[in-house]
């Protein structure tokens, strides 16, 4: 079950709102999601998310970055306006200082991390990162717990 806070009000798809009616109707001020008219929340993190849910909120226009957990058990989602991802952020950053892409390495491991790759000129997946991820990168580095990032550093700068 999606749950959406946007100031006081709690947002839920109407599939679970009858139960989440029960659940926190005393606690929370519940409304439907598709009453949520102003996506000012500029991410949620969900954790454990079925696949249904994940195509809901693509229905819904926004941006879902899917990565697995580290047990590989469960869906986790970064959940975003449409638009709204890391490479976005990227060109725009490289439109405000006027670097050129070629300047830019993106390191990644996650599903969110596809887009990034788009806007980067070196491509560097972690040692555990995700097979597509690894699939796109120019070079792979040890993982997260064998201190990738610090090869990063030694190799390329």
């Amino acid at each position: 079950m999606v749950h959406i806070k946007q100031g006081k009000h709690h947002y839920v798809d109407s599939r679970f709102f009858a139960e989440a009616k029960k659940l926190w109707g005393k606690r929370f001020l519940l409304r439907r999601t598709e009453e949520l008219a102003n996506w000012e929340v500029p991410q949620v993190v969900v954790i454990d998310i079925a696949d249904e849910d994940i195509e809901w909120l693509e229905r819904l226009g926004l941006a879902v970055g899917k990565s697995r957990s580290s047990s590989d058990k469960w869906w986790i989602c970064d959940v975003m306006a449409h638009g709204v991802n890391k490479q976005e952020g990227i060109l725009q950053w490289l439109r405000y200082t006027g670097l050129k892409r070629e300047q830019v390495v993106g390191v990644g491991d996650g599903y969110n991390d596809v887009p990034m790759f788009n806007a980067v000129g070196l491509k560097i997946a972690m040692g555990n990162a995700v097979e597509e991820v690894k699939g796109m990168a120019d070079f792979v580095c040890p993982s997260v717990d064998e201190d990738g990032v610090a090869t990063v550093i030694e190799k390329f700068f």
